[in-house]
């Protein structure tokens, strides 16, 4: 387990109902979304140049 993982699992509250699996599925689709945005940003700037 990296420890940007170990980090992102103990901002999360003890005893919480939100299983490391969901926590983990919330979390890809962040990083999907992100990566998305910065591609169209990318994208965007390249345009206007």
């Amino acid at each position: 387990m990296s420890v940007r993982e170990e980090v992102r699992l103990s901002m999360v509250p003890q005893g919480s109902s939100w299983s490391r699996e969901q926590l983990l599925a919330v979390h890809f689709d962040f990083f999907k979304t992100a990566n998305s945005i910065q591609q169209t940003i990318q994208f965007n700037s390249n345009e206007h140049k």
